[in-house]
């Protein structure tokens, strides 16, 4: 388990660092980018000023050019744009005409990105982008990122396996996809697939069990999947308990309000191997109360889930 949560960092360091090595090229130079309604392009028609400027591609999928009129754009690149603009001139309004049309703005691609990433937002596609690419875009995966990131297209669910487990994680007809093998395999199109306008993008949180009482580290901890999270593990992850800890008295607090429980472990009788090791859900708190001072000893349960709040997940 420490060894695990040792590389997590790398973890977060090696996904953006990936995506800037396989980035597409930008579309500007490309050309591979397609426009859509609310995409700005700056027509510049050489020699003729008037004939030049920004124009909006409205709603029906055209731009407004001076003396051309409406040019269809939606669906097309800027260099399509171009040509049908430089063949309207050319049809009896100007002799060789040259026209440059660039993007100015993109705007008809959105895509959100939000959960356990360092900058969630909308983010607007430039060229075809891969699922690592606009994680990238949102900064990378923030500390607490979990074992999967779910993608849903277009806002709608996705049903199409993940690829690379034999189970191909599904929820509720998302499609989940695990963060490792998105890192692993970015060459694989079922683990690192391709982002689509209006796509939602979200990382999950790892769950997080809280360890508080007579630790030397009290706080938060994530669970991953690699192996269970239990109380022996959680109270390794706070460094062990301090000298005065009342082992025998340790409780689990498990859930909020009317179906909150709590849970006796009988800790020395769990490290002597004369108790089960308590296997923890996420959001669980374990607590070990000071020996030496009765008032922590009592702490009653909504005190302690009181301590656990705000703690911060990933202490370093």
């Amino acid at each position: 388990m420490r060894v695990f949560l040792r590389a997590v960092p790398v973890l977060l360091v090696a996904l953006p660092v990936l995506a800037q090595n396989r980035l597409i090229p930008d579309p500007g130079i490309s050309g591979d980018y397609l426009l859509g309604p609310g995409d700005v392009l700056r027509v510049d028609v050489f020699e003729v000023e008037d004939l030049s400027g920004l124009t909006s591609v409205a709603p029906d999928g055209a731009v407004g050019v001076p003396l051309v009129g409406r040019v269809p754009a939606a669906g097309l690149t800027a260099v399509d744009v171009e040509q049908e603009i430089e063949r309207r001139l050319a049809d009896g309004l100007l002799n060789d005409p040259q026209v440059s049309v660039s993007i100015e703005e993109h705007r008809s691609q959105p895509v959100s990105v939000v959960g356990a990433v360092k900058e969630p937002g909308v983010y607007q596609l430039r060229g075809r982008r891969r699922l690592v690419d606009v994680v990238a875009l949102a900064g990378g995966l923030a500390p607490e990122a979990g074992e999967h990131v779910v993608l849903v297209r277009g806002g709608e669910a996705k049903s199409a396996g993940a690829g690379n487990t034999p189970a191909d994680d599904r929820a509720h007809g998302e499609r989940r996809i695990r963060i490792r093998a998105l890192l692993e395999s970015p060459g694989d199109e079922n683990a690192n697939p391709w982002i689509e306008p209006h796509d939602v993008v979200r990382v999950e949180k790892a769950g997080v069990v809280y360890v508080l009482g007579s630790v030397q580290r009290p706080g938060g901890f994530p669970i991953r999947e690699q192996e269970p999270m239990t109380v022996l593990s959680a109270v390794s992850l706070a460094e062990g308990s301090e000298g005065a800890a009342s082992l025998q008295k340790t409780r689990i607090i498990r859930g909020r309000g009317a179906g909150k429980q709590e849970i006796p472990v009988r800790l020395r009788d769990v490290l002597k191997g004369r108790a089960e090791d308590v296997e923890l859900a996420p959001n669980d708190i374990v607590y070990i109360p000071d020996s030496r001072a009765r008032t922590i000893a009592n702490r009653g349960a909504e005190a302690i889930v009181q301590m656990a709040t705000g703690i911060v997940i990933w202490r370093r």
